[in-house]
């Protein structure tokens, strides 16, 4: 995880320090870094999920998203259906 001017373990570690609510944002590592202690790292900077790219299945993004925020994705999913123009799964966005 790499950012212009602060690297994401370094991103996600500053929200972790913040104040709650903000302290709890889910935090999905989508990173090239695929070393074996690359996960490592990421659950210790402060990330719930950890994935690399290139993503081959984008299926596993859904799944992760969905075991591990089932609420949060039910809540997108009702509030795309309440405008119709707009999808009602994730499965359009993978």
């Amino acid at each position: 995880m790499s950012v212009e001017y602060l690297d994401g373990w370094e991103t996600a570690r500053r929200i972790r320090a913040l104040p709650v609510p903000l302290s709890e944002t889910p935090i999905l590592a989508v990173t090239a870094h695929a070393m074996a202690d690359d996960h490592e790292k990421a659950l210790a900077a402060g990330c719930d999920e950890y994935i690399t790219k290139p993503i081959v299945n984008p299926g596993e993004i859904r799944g992760k998203l969905e075991r591990r925020w089932p609420t949060v994705v039910c809540h997108t999913r009702l509030a795309r259906r309440a405008k119709a123009e707009e999808p009602t799964s994730l499965a359009h966005y993978f």
